[in-house]
């Protein structure tokens, strides 16, 4: 891992800069409160082409370094000024991210595309315990200089482009290749690692907060209104014994297991067969795994191993009912599947040009997996222009997922199964497990029903659902 150095960085003598206002003063404060158990760290790019590139430094970060990630918030901010056009696809990769590594009290990432006037943009640099200053536009350069003088007495790491202007004056800054993720995130640690000042600050009252406070309220607020409520495992058990007849519905992946990088990793353990099978041992339950893994993977890992409990496939195409002398029941028997062909082609071009990346087929979905993809920077890229090239298909619903793209029939969801089931079962409880998009068909679905819908992940994730649980092994153990 790369040294940082320990000399307190100077301006050059042709750059002069105005003191921090009283107000900037106190709204660094504030922003200091806003996040008082956290280390901030600020990011901000100059030039369009590195944005995705920093988020994905943040991503990386988030999902290996084990000694900071639970304490770091990341501030990332673009300005108009320096980025004037739209950046559509950000904010939805942003919150993929906070949805995968946030829990119900901290978000990691806070993106704003937008200009801050001077008290608020000094606040936010005087606040930060670190700061990732990326691109050789001029604004890079003042906002790296501005960011020495406000931070110089605390020695706060600074890290900027290769192609810096600063690195040509007498600063004893951290240089870093934007290209290089994997490096970033080393630098990162460094420079957290090497701010060793217990900086505090004290917090006085304002009548009127700041505008970038306003913004940080307002999503939060924003967050407020799809807020679910914690299960309660007391109150589950109550209206699971008082119940006549009881149906359970659980996904798989992310649900019942933990989320792998290797989807064939995801087999289920001992302990979780006995409690499947413990479920179905009770005449007055009904359990289903509605999924979108294959038949043959879900018969291998759980039909051969649970009595009674019913299977679907591929998001709802291929049904096998609880008893154990039932088969497997095609869905999607006289459905037009010709979008499939044209579906693969497009894949296996995507493919072809990431390294990487793989195409699972099943028999009436295919998916596009880029979670290894060697250069995932690439692989972001390749996800947005595929998905685009898939919406030219007719008769199809193209699904984002967590680090995949799939595509399936219109026909099928996992929202007409459940329907399907319930109507049969006609039961006075109803338990709903899910994680992703796919899982929010079988929470419309069951809207007016007595049911506990249980979104597992982040309790403030925009969701259908009115429960929530933050990971799939809290869900296992509560059930």
């Amino acid at each position: 891992m790369p040294t940082l150095s320990a000399t307190t960085t100077l301006l050059p003598p042709a750059v002069h800069l105005k003191a921090p206002s009283f107000a900037s003063i106190e709204r660094s404060r504030d922003i200091r409160q806003l996040f008082t158990d956290k280390r901030i760290i600020l990011c901000q790019d100059t030039e369009a082409t590195g944005v995705l590139q920093t988020i994905l430094v943040m991503e990386q970060f988030l999902s290996s370094s084990v000694k900071h990630k639970e304490n770091v918030t990341f501030i990332h901010i673009c300005t108009r000024a320096s980025i004037p056009q739209p950046l559509d696809s950000v904010p939805d990769l942003v919150r993929q991210i906070n949805q995968l590594y946030g829990t119900p009290q901290s978000v990691p990432i806070h993106f704003y595309h937008q200009d801050l006037d001077t008290d608020e943009y000094d606040a936010l640099l005087s606040a930060a315990d670190a700061a990732l200053i990326m691109g050789s536009h001029p604004h890079a350069s003042i906002a790296a200089q501005t960011f020495i003088a406000r931070r110089r007495s605390y020695n706060i790491p600074l890290i900027v482009s290769n192609g810096s202007p600063l690195l040509r004056t007498s600063q004893v800054v951290i240089a870093a290749d934007q290209s290089d993720p994997k490096a970033l995130v080393n630098l990162l640690e460094c420079a957290l690692d090497g701010n060793k000042q217990n900086i505090t600050a004290s917090v006085k009252e304002q009548q009127q907060q700041p505008k970038f406070l306003e913004q940080l309220v307002k999503r939060q607020e924003q967050q407020q209104k799809f807020k679910t409520i914690l299960l309660n495992s007391t109150q589950l058990n109550d209206a699971y014994r008082s119940a006549n007849k009881r149906l359970f519905l659980f996904d798989y992946d992310g649900t019942l297991t933990p989320i792998v990088s290797n989807p064939d990793d995801a087999k289920p353990t001992r302990a979780l067969l006995r409690y499947l099978q413990a479920l179905c041992n009770d005449p007055d339950n009904v359990v289903w795994v509605v999924s979108g893994r294959d038949q043959a993977t879900l018969e291998s890992w759980i039909g051969s191993s649970v009595q009674g409990i019913g299977l679907s496939a591929e998001h709802g195409s291929f049904m096998k009912l609880p008893e154990q002398s039932s088969s497997w029941v095609d869905m999607l028997a006289t459905a037009d599947m010709s979008w499939k062909s044209t579906s693969l082609k497009i894949f296996e071009s995507f493919t072809a040009q990431t390294p990487g990346t793989v195409v699972e087929q099943k028999k009436a979905s295919i998916t596009w997996h880029y979670r290894n993809a060697i250069d995932p920077q690439l692989a972001l890229e390749q996800c947005e222009a595929c998905y685009k090239e898939l919406t030219k298909i007719p008769g199809v619903d193209i699904l984002r997922g967590k680090m995949n793209l799939e595509v399936r029939s219109l026909l099928v969801n996992k929202g007409n199964v459940v329907q399907r089931i319930q109507q049969s079962v006609g039961a006075d409880f109803v338990l709903c497990g899910g994680d992703d998009r796919t899982d929010e068909d079988m929470f419309h679905a069951l809207k007016n029903e007595p049911a506990y819908c249980v979104l597992i992940g982040p309790q403030d994730k925009e969701t259908e659902a009115r429960y929530s649980i933050p990971t799939s092994e809290q869900f296992v153990a509560c059930v």
